[in-house]
């Protein structure tokens, strides 16, 4: 059910299709003059991101495709310009999320949202290798009504490794109310990253995102994904380090981590997106110790801003870096 609800947001063309005991989610796509001749699988990955090529073969040879009313059980059947594509998206095995002693630390609390700080090493929700120890397990600790709201009131995320301000919906009218203003782009975040090299002192990327070929765990700059935005401002520069601001006009996963590094402006410490020190900074042994010291990306969620979701006053919050990062920033300062 929650996944149901979940695609039904990200997808316009989705309807929810009912069946005893649980909804299915049809996804819908008229084939483009660039996808002729392109395998079925192929095309439905390149709009379908979020699930792996397998996933998505699995449900084809299961019958869950059909094109132009017809099933098809091919994943490699060839595509032509205006096949009408429809799949049919099961919803997952529904997992029973156990309520967790987990400290959360809650910057404002009203009958209607939840501010909090998310700590680094927190995962947001249960999922794959995730099961427990999730934000999503502390706040039904917290607030057991939670439970009966779709990912008990999540209505964005941050990495496990970035830390920062999140806005968790307590009610279905604070929930969708926020899903919509996030799909508006009436709420304001803005982060703090410290990345290598000299960035400009304003600039912005608009270049679309989506899964990794190859690598389905990572997300790169692609001509096939998702319409992407972020605004940069550099606030302190560091010999070979930048210190930015940066505010997200669209959300997509690990947007700010991808553009900067699609700019050449690597985040220190993310080792999922740059492993090694760019040999383009060579920098000091004592500054290499300070950068390997760092567990984690150098990405904070800084400001949030909106208007609240029932009673349109005007919210804005600020988090400060968490110690970790300030301690990192001051040995690169000294």
């Amino acid at each position: 059910m929650f996944l149901s609800h979940f695609l039904k947001q990200l997808y316009n063309n989705s309807h929810d299709l009912n069946y005893p005991g649980f909804r299915l989610t049809e996804f819908e796509y008229i084939a483009q003059y660039s996808d002729h001749g392109k395998r079925a699988d192929q095309v439905l990955g390149q709009h379908l991101p979020e699930y792996s090529r397998s996933q998505i073969q699995k449900w084809v040879k299961d019958g869950q495709l059909r094109i132009n009313q017809q099933s098809c059980l091919k994943p490699n059947k060839p595509l032509k310009e205006n096949d009408q594509i429809t799949l049919i998206i099961p919803p997952a095995t529904p997992l029973i999320h156990a309520p967790q002693n987990i400290a959360l630390d809650i910057i404002h609390e009203d009958h209607h949202i939840l501010l909090i700080n998310k700590p680094a090493n927190l995962t947001v929700h249960p999922g794959a290798g995730n099961p427990q120890d999730t934000l999503l397990n502390g706040l039904l600790m917290h607030d057991p009504k939670l439970i009966e709201l779709p990912r008990a009131g999540i209505v964005h995320r941050l990495d496990k490794d970035t830390s920062g301000l999140m806005v968790i919906a307590k009610t279905i009218e604070a929930q969708n109310a926020l899903i919509e203003m996030i799909k508006r782009r009436e709420v304001t975040r803005i982060y703090l990253a410290l990345t290598w090299g000299q960035t400009p002192l304003q600039f912005s990327v608009d270049a679309p995102i989506g899964r990794h070929k190859t690598k389905r765990t990572l997300m790169t700059v692609t001509a096939s994904g998702k319409p992407a935005k972020t605004h940069f401002e550099t606030i302190e520069k560091l010999g070979n380090f930048s210190l930015l601001s940066c505010k997200l006009e669209t959300g997509r996963t690990h947007q700010i981590r991808v553009h900067l590094l699609h700019e050449g402006y690597p985040i220190i410490g993310d080792s999922t997106y740059q492993k090694k020190i760019p040999l383009a900074y060579p920098v000091p042994w004592t500054t290499q110790q300070a950068i390997n010291s760092l567990n984690r990306q150098f990405l904070h969620a800084h400001k949030l801003s909106f208007l609240h979701p029932l009673s349109h006053k005007s919210m804005q919050f600020e988090c400060p870096l968490p110690l970790d990062l300030v301690s990192t920033l001051n040995q690169l300062r000294s």
